[in-house]
């Protein structure tokens, strides 16, 4: 049996169980005349009904999301919550919505009131949610207006008014609440809209108590922290944080604490926007009951369907930039004590640590980073609590979050199966197998929802009528006996902040509710044995499963190339970081989106793997035994990194030497020369592969051509030598004869010149003796070139 059926057949009983008691409440009320439950006049005088609004200026209307795609629908909106006293006007406001492909054509909008009032929860139920309700079959009418005729995709808005005295109620009872229809007749088209108002003659009342939990959650994002401009936009005056804090400011709300919104202030130091840190400052004060979540207001329970048992806490220290500490000159800066910081645990258990640790100063000049306990520190009053996502208990969860530390949990009413089905509304009190437990009442939660997430007046004017009803109805059901009723608003910040405002201080003035403080709840608080019950399992989306799977496997990748990185810790730390953000609870409410954020998650660990990469280049001709192929390596990632750049041959051809390490910077190329050895001739392929410094491989490997010629080698030097061999010969004959040809032509110029000299001195003796200084000039000069010529004694000498 699956889970969904056994919870409709468990509802099923209790509806049964319900109408009995319902039947014996209508006895009851006829014959005795419960206190609280009037009868109006059955012949009271059909009212009249204001003119209503021009309907054919349609352009000021916004298209209702409440109705689906395709269809005709009325929407019901009374004022001032549904709440009418004597003497006032019901002012109810009717959208007659048109998102089908035609127009339709004019017709009339009726109003009508029951006759009697809604006495039980299960009566309200069936008439909210369009059920067929013997207790509410009769009505009576309050008039009917008209509708012009209605393009597609255009909305018509009536307003109505009715005088309180034509409604024929009865003063002298208490206050109770009566269903409020509007029928829409255009044609062949028939529809109708529901809603409901409380009568209020202003008689005392036994109100029910009703806590509030608020949660303080940053929006849904998809970084580890919110960035300075999202925060100063956020907590300035009017931002959506700053009007969550007016809003729970001066009530009684308890407040669910996410530190990622805090971690976000204190992870900037000097540079946070002051509007943020005056935000932080002004939650801190505040004197609401409070507790803190999982960071990002992790979901827990589908880490649980998943089968992770040790999801990571991030070190959010490592993201700390360490200029945002830095002191100025002159100053020293002390990091916050972590004495009595909560903890949260990833149930949302926080524990306390009452032992401060000592800060130690920090010089002029250098920087003292927060840790991560500091970042995270929520200043609670409460602890050990956990809030699991609504309907996401499964067997087995309740034991887990006891072993996480966890005293108290807080329970979607859906996640719950009595053990003993009661007519009457219980009180939040509950023991759920052997857990202490506050289980929420599921109709008033989904009224406060849909108030606070309004998108207009209207649309929180008529959750605001159904959250009236609901408390209106359940004080009824034992006026003498009122219970303790916990609530919460959406997990995730509202659009409109202003709404849950409005919200709040509703709570606080409704006749027929009181707000109590969270402690209040407890069993001993309100004087009331609590109810008993297990959890009934909630259905799992095995789409988020396997998602979770995905992110998981991405973690371990991140883990491993991580070390190519300067700072891996830093890097794991952002990564781990992220991954609590994407899943956190909010994402419950849009799986196609919280599936397009996690795909984020998983591009980036991807990227960040393959930012790395060997450039393709065309084939290496590799010439001679030994060489080293020049390969490009390029970081297209923000970081720097260092890796071993391999080259893996597919042949035995080559043989390859020790990888290189090389450091590339971010967004550019190194070139790295790996060593191999020819051990033959041939083209061959081989895989460049990229590792990190410890071994781990990233990225995808590069084929590469290498064509290896190794006897070229020995060829080319070969020739060269031989080349070198011919030149050396060549020019020792050359230089041979050279000289040979040098010496005979110097012999024949020495004979000619002795011959030239002895002419001359003959000359000389037979022109005379009277220059004897010329004489001997020229007995010299013979004498020194004969002695150059020859040993022999030249013909004068003898």
């Amino acid at each position: 049996m699956s889970r969904a059926h056994d919870r409709s057949v468990r509802r099923l009983l209790h509806k049964f169980a319900r109408c009995a008691a319902a039947a014996a409440l209508a006895c009851g009320t006829l014959t005795a005349g419960v206190v609280g439950m009037p009868t109006p006049a059955v012949e009271a005088a059909v009212p009249s009904l204001a003119v209503p609004q021009n309907t054919d200026d349609l352009a000021a209307v916004p298209a209702n999301p409440d109705v689906p795609d395709g269809q005709v629908g009325v929407l019901v909106e009374p004022a001032n919550h549904g709440e009418l006293a004597p003497g006032g006007k019901l002012e109810v406001t009717v959208d007659v919505v048109n998102r089908s492909r035609e127009a339709i054509p004019a017709g009339r909008i009726t109003l009508t009131l029951s006759d009697g009032p809604i006495t039980t929860r299960y009566a309200l139920e069936e008439w909210t949610q369009g059920q067929t309700s013997e207790s509410i079959s009769t009505e009576r009418s309050l008039g009917e207006a008209p509708v012009g005729e209605l393009a597609a995709g255009a909305t018509a808005r009536v307003e109505l008014e009715i005088d309180a005295t034509s409604l024929g109620l009865d003063v002298a009872n208490g206050y109770a609440p009566y269903a409020l229809r509007a029928n829409l007749t255009a044609g062949a088209i028939q529809r109708e809209g529901r809603s409901s108002i409380v009568w209020n003659p202003g008689t005392a009342a036994s109100p029910n108590r009703v806590a509030t939990i608020v949660p303080i959650t940053a929006p849904l994002g998809r970084t580890p922290f919110l960035t300075a401009q999202e925060l100063a936009a956020a907590t300035v005056d009017g931002g959506d944080l700053d009007v969550v804090l007016d809003s729970v400011e001066g009530t009684k709300a308890a407040l669910a604490i996410d530190p990622r919104v805090l971690a976000s202030i204190r992870v900037l130091g000097k540079d946070a926007p002051p509007e943020a840190a005056a935000w932080l400052e002004r939650l801190e004060a505040l004197p609401n009951e409070s507790f803190a979540l999982p960071y990002a207001d992790l979901d827990t329970e589908l880490l649980a369907d998943s089968g992770v048992t040790d999801f990571p806490t991030a070190d959010l220290s490592l993201l700390a930039d360490p200029e945002a500490f830095t002191p100025a000159d002159g100053e020293q800066t002390l990091p916050a004590t972590t004495g009595d910081t909560p903890n949260a645990s990833p149930s949302g258990s926080p524990t306390t640590s009452t032992s401060p640790t000592e800060a130690t100063p920090s010089v002029a000049g250098s920087p003292s980073l927060p840790s991560n306990e500091e970042l995270r520190k929520v200043t609670a009053t409460m602890d050990a609590i956990a809030w699991p996502a609504a309907n996401s208990l499964g067997d087995g969860d309740l034991e887990r979050l006891r072993n996480e530390g966890a005293t108290t949990v807080l329970l979607d009413g859906n996640n719950v199966a009595l053990d003993e089905e009661s007519p009457w509304t219980p009180s939040t009190a509950a023991t759920i197998q052997g857990m202490d437990a506050r289980v929420m009442d599921d109709a008033l939660a989904r009224a406060v929802s849909r108030a606070v997430n309004a998108e207009s007046d209207e649309a929180w004017s008529a959750a605001a009528a159904e959250m009236s009803t609901i408390l209106a109805v359940t004080a009824c059901e034992l006026p003498q006996s009122p219970r303790t009723l916990l609530t919460a608003t959406p997990r995730n910040v509202p659009t409109h902040p202003e709404y849950l405002g409005k919200t709040l201080k509703l709570l606080d003035e409704l006749a027929w509710s009181d707000t109590v403080p969270f402690a209040e709840t407890a069993p001993r608080a309100n004087g009331q044995d609590p109810v008993s019950g297990s959890i009934l399992p909630g259905d799992v989306d095995h789409v988020r499963v396997e998602r979770v799977h995905q992110l998981m496997t991405a973690l371990d990748k991140a883990r491993g190339f991580a070390t190519m990185y300067e700072d891996p810790k830093e890097f794991v730390a952002d990564v781990e970081a992220a991954l609590a953000t994407s899943l956190a609870s909010g994402w419950r409410r849009d799986r196609g989106e919280w599936l397009g954020v996690t795909q984020n998650v998983l591009n980036y660990v991807a990227s960040c793997e393959h930012a790395v990469v060997v450039v393709p280049t065309s084939d290496i001709q590799l010439v001679g035994t030994e060489a080293a192929l020049p390969v490009f390596v390029q970081n297209v990632g923000s970081r720097r990194v260092e890796v071993q750049v391999e080259f893996v041959p597919r042949s035995s051809l080559l043989k390859t030497g020790e990888p290189q390490i090389i450091t590339i910077e971010p967004g550019s190329m190194t070139r790295a020369h790996l060593s191999v050895t020819a051990i033959g001739n041939g083209l061959t392929t081989g895989d460049v592969i990229l590792k990190t410094p410890d071994g781990k491989q990233i990225s995808t490997p590069q084929s590469l051509n290498v064509n290896v010629r190794a006897e070229l080698e020995a060829v080319g030097i070969g020739i060269i030598l031989a080349v070198i061999a011919v030149l050396l010969v060549a020019g020792t004959i050359r230089t041979i004869r050279r000289r040979r040809g040098g010496d005979a032509d110097d012999a024949g110029n020495a004979s000619d010149d002795t011959a030239a000299k002895h002419s001359d001195e003959g000359n000389n003796v037979a022109d005379g003796a009277d220059e004897p200084q010329d004489a001997e000039v020229a007995d010299e000069a013979p004498h020194d070139e004969a002695a150059e010529l020859s040993d022999e004694p030249s013909e004068t000498e003898r």
